[in-house]
């Protein structure tokens, strides 16, 4: 009799968990089974959620953004609604705050980013319930106060556990700066060069923007360095990218929204 010897790891360990969904994942793909791909994402989220004790919403945006809440904390205005939502419910919950502006994005159980997002500008009543009405509530939503304002500047950071730390900056909404609108904004980066910090535009930037960029690094980079270590520790992962902003005339300052994981991609095959 011949035994054959599977070297499976112990699910208990980060790295393992994650290395045997990869490998998964890999195959599904290659045999071109994405929707079986996603399911085993969802596999490795799950488990993620019971070890972190973190509520699993079975949808990636909700969980990466649980991540965030997780280890950064929630500086800002923001509350989620669950398929079927009543739009009379997210207006009067953003009626309650009648000086701030907000944003509402529809996140699908099938995408990772680029999720659609419509601005909710303060006080205007009416246009918030025309618009609300007429938004799919068949997908999960998030309503949020928007980060960006006339002092900040919304930036990206990838940090790998190899050692590689970049910062993107710009002004205004992320998502238009880093997606929607890549190329039509002004954006800066700082790469780390044995401990010191690299800058560099690929057109000349405004003085302000790294000055801003500077000061975030200045201010915050050992913070978002030893956070980061640790979120990659925690999910057995070797890189991740935050979003966020900052700004330093706010007393709320330093703002982090978002997360990119590793298994991003799986939501972006078709």
């Amino acid at each position: 009799m011949i035994e054959q010897i599977y070297n499976i790891p112990d699910p208990t360990a980060e790295e393992g968990w994650f290395s045997f969904c990869k490998n998964r994942i890999d195959k599904a793909i290659s045999s071109k089974d994405i929707d079986y791909a996603k399911h085993i994402v969802y596999e490795w989220a799950g488990l993620i959620c019971k070890k972190l004790n973190i509520k699993n919403d079975d949808n990636w945006k909700f969980f990466k953004r649980s991540i965030v809440k997780k280890y950064f904390g929630e500086n800002y205005i923001k509350k989620r609604f669950h398929k079927g939502w009543d739009y009379r419910e997210v207006w009067n919950f953003i009626k309650e705050y009648p000086g701030l502006n907000f944003r509402i994005s529809l996140f699908p159980n099938d995408i990772a980013c680029h999720s659609e997002s419509i601005s909710l500008p303060q006080n205007r009543y009416t246009s918030w319930e025309n618009i609300l009405s007429n938004i799919d509530n068949s997908f999960e939503a998030e309503v949020f106060q928007q980060s960006s304002n006339e002092s900040s500047i919304c930036f990206r950071r990838l940090f790998t556990l190899s050692g590689e730390v970049v910062y993107e900056a710009g002004f205004g909404q992320a998502m238009y700066v880093f997606e929607k609108e890549q190329g039509k904004h002004f954006i800066m980066s700082a790469s780390k060069k044995d401990n010191k910090y690299v800058y560099f535009s690929k057109e000349s930037c405004p003085e302000e923007l790294y000055l801003k960029l500077n000061d975030l690094i200045s201010s915050y980079d050992y913070y978002l360095h030893i956070k980061c270590k640790f979120i990659c520790t925690k999910l057995g992962i070797e890189w991740l990218s935050i979003e966020g902003y900052y700004s330093k005339e706010n007393p709320s300052n330093l703002i982090i929204v978002d997360v990119d994981l590793p298994f991003d991609y799986v939501f972006m095959l078709k």
